[in-house]
């Protein structure tokens, strides 16, 4: 069965949820160890820092990883610009392939910079090698290609998000989110978190406040993760109220949302209506909307597994 193409509108920014689950049987947890869980945090923060984007979130875990990233659109590079990010690319490598470019090639690599399909092949395909070579491994690593879920509105970012960072909690490996040093919600809380690759939590909520815009994620985060607010006041139950107007109620996030993973797109229903109309002149079959058993706010575009038709739902 053919493949849906990958949706990468580069003439503006755009935010993905990517995963992958690494191949093996039920109980096999090769990134279960804490190095390999670092090397796969040093690869991609790595990548980051070179292409084009920012990481928004992101967990490992045992045997699979989530990440929200944020990508920026599309611009033309100086060629001097190209050659920095192409030394930094291939340093320690004995194989310059910069060296020998021609224009042609400079003007792909200025594209690749921008494209989640070329940043998550490095990201995987180094760490496939470098995981291999750590634990004596051979053969084939990942189970499949990555899976990548557009996020076409900004509350489906935010959604993505605290999706991502309760992954441990949901997974019994953490009480609460920060507490699990290998996603975003740790490094948010340390003194570099700031600086890193990040998406700062001020642009994610609209503020331009940083302990106001901590105050906002973690109270939504244990909002929906169903966790304890110490301390709460009147901008915590705010907070939760609007929340709780949104659709997104207490504990949501406790439970595995197979949209995360399986839509093409995620928004409001204006997107989700303009991909679908877009996907349908471009020859896609597509289904009348069906009600689905998450907040009314979101809507999503996905691909069923047996055919080539396109359903929207309410998220």
């Amino acid at each position: 069965m053919p493949r849906l193409p990958r949706l990468k509108p580069q003439d503006r920014p755009q935010n993905y949820h990517l995963y992958n689950r690494i191949a093996g049987p039920p109980g096999d947890y090769p990134m279960q160890q804490q190095d390999a869980r670092q090397l796969f945090l040093s690869i991609l923060f790595f990548y980051s820092d070179i292409y084009f984007c920012l990481l928004s979130a992101f967990a490992v875990l045992g045997n699979h990883y989530h990440s929200v990233v944020h990508f920026q659109a599309f611009v033309k590079l100086s060629r001097t610009e190209l050659r920095k990010l192409a030394v930094r690319l291939y340093e320690g490598k004995l194989y310059k392939p910069y060296l020998f470019w021609r224009e042609k090639q400079w003007r792909r690599f200025n594209q690749r910079l921008f494209d989640v399909s070329e940043f998550m092949r490095n990201v995987e395909q180094s760490y496939a090698v470098a995981h291999n070579k750590m634990f004596g491994r051979r053969g084939r690593l990942w189970a499949d290609r990555f899976k990548s879920t557009l996020l076409e509105s900004w509350s489906s970012v935010q959604a993505a998000v605290l999706y991502v960072e309760m992954n441990a909690v949901r997974a019994g490996l953490a009480d609460r989110p920060e507490e699990y040093r290998f996603s975003s919600a740790w490094l948010r809380l340390r003194p570099n978190g700031r600086s890193c690759c990040l998406l700062p939590l001020t642009r994610l909520w609209h503020v331009s406040d940083r302990g106001k815009a901590v105050r906002l994620h973690f109270a939504h985060l244990y909002h929906r993760g169903g966790i304890r607010i110490d301390n709460e006041d009147e901008l915590i139950r705010d907070i939760i109220r609007q929340d709780v107007e949104d659709g997104f109620t207490a504990g949501i996030d406790r439970n595995r949302h197979r949209y995360f993973n399986d839509a093409v797109v995620l928004g409001d229903a204006d997107q989700i209506r303009c991909w679908q109309h877009s996907l349908l002149s471009g020859g896609s079959r597509t289904r009348e909307p069906v009600q689905a058993t998450t907040s009314g706010l979101l809507y999503m575009l996905r691909k069923p597994r047996r055919d080539l038709t396109m359903n929207v739902c309410a998220a």
